[in-house]
């Protein structure tokens, strides 16, 4: 199981799962190729933002991160996808 599809919502958390991440396919991270202005990014980026969030540690309830358009990025082939060697998160 992938640990990312729960983590997308886990507490209210307003995140969509991006196309390609799956329930039972493999742990990924995501990287940019390109900047909106055409310089090389090449960082990773996060997948999920906290916004919605309530847990014990606090509310994200207002906060106003935005998710990044994964899938948008990822329909024009400006995403390079890495499965990491190790999974070492939380439960």
């Amino acid at each position: 199981m992938n640990p990312q599809v729960a983590a997308a919502t886990a507490f209210g958390a307003r995140n969509v799962v991006p196309a390609f991440i799956s329930a039972n396919g493999p742990i990924r991270e995501a990287r940019f190729k390109f900047r909106p202005n055409g310089a090389r990014d090449g960082g990773v980026h996060s997948l999920f933002v906290i916004s919605g969030r309530l847990d014990n540690s606090g509310t994200a309830g207002n906060c106003d991160a935005l998710q990044e358009e994964f899938n948008a990025h990822f329909a024009r082939g400006n995403v390079s996808l890495r499965i990491p060697l190790r999974y070492s998160g939380g439960d």
